[in-house]
């Protein structure tokens, strides 16, 4: 990640606890209402320097992680000459949120927050 990219891009991504997704996975198997449905699980959305940031506290002694945010303007040109980044530009600062109410009633999955 370090020496690739030199920051990260203002991108939102869904994310959610593994420890969630043990238990939403346990609870599909006890709860007879979950039988043969799908779920989706996500606590939030984390921004790609949030995460770089985490893995740079936890991590960054053994490896170069950047947790600086790119500029829209370098994204824009990049992508004149890189197809994988102009496949990101529509995705700029923009948050995804997706519905979980389902999991949390049917599956009764109480989300940690990471």
């Amino acid at each position: 990640m370090g020496e690739k990219f030199p920051g990260m891009p203002k991108i939102n991504f869904p994310v959610v606890d593994v420890r969630d997704v043990a238990l939403a996975h346990l609870r599909a198997i006890e709860v007879e209402e979950a039988k043969n449905q799908r779920f989706i699980l996500n606590n939030k959305g984390a921004w790609f320097v949030e995460i770089a940031a985490a893995l740079k506290s936890e991590f960054g002694s053994y490896y170069k992680i950047k947790d600086s945010e790119l500029k829209y303007c370098t994204i824009k040109i990049a992508a004149l000459f890189d197809k994988s980044v102009k496949m990101i530009v529509p995705m700029w600062g923009k948050t995804y949120n997706l519905e979980n109410s389902r999991s949390k009633e049917v599956l009764g999955i109480e989300y940690h927050y990471v």
